[in-house]
């Protein structure tokens, strides 16, 4: 899968974030991996930008091992 990119916003300014380069195994709870780690990093008082890119870190990576496990 081609790398793309995750382009933020808030206050009226935007930036670009590049995404990491993975072999993707298993997309599902990417999206609850990016907001949870965002959020930490917010309570940490990270920039807005540092929260997307820890963020954007930490979903490629999610995605790159073997998604969700099951649970019981």
């Amino acid at each position: 899968m081609r790398p793309r990119r995750r382009i933020c916003s808030s206050d009226g300014r935007s930036f670009e974030i590049p995404a990491e380069p993975v072999d993707v195994v298993s997309t599902h709870g990417a999206g609850d991996t990016f907001t949870g780690q965002f959020a930490a990093s917010l309570l940490f008082g990270n920039s807005f930008e540092d929260c997307c890119r820890e963020a954007t870190r930490a979903a490629a990576q999610h995605v790159a091992g073997s998604g969700p496990s099951p649970s019981g």
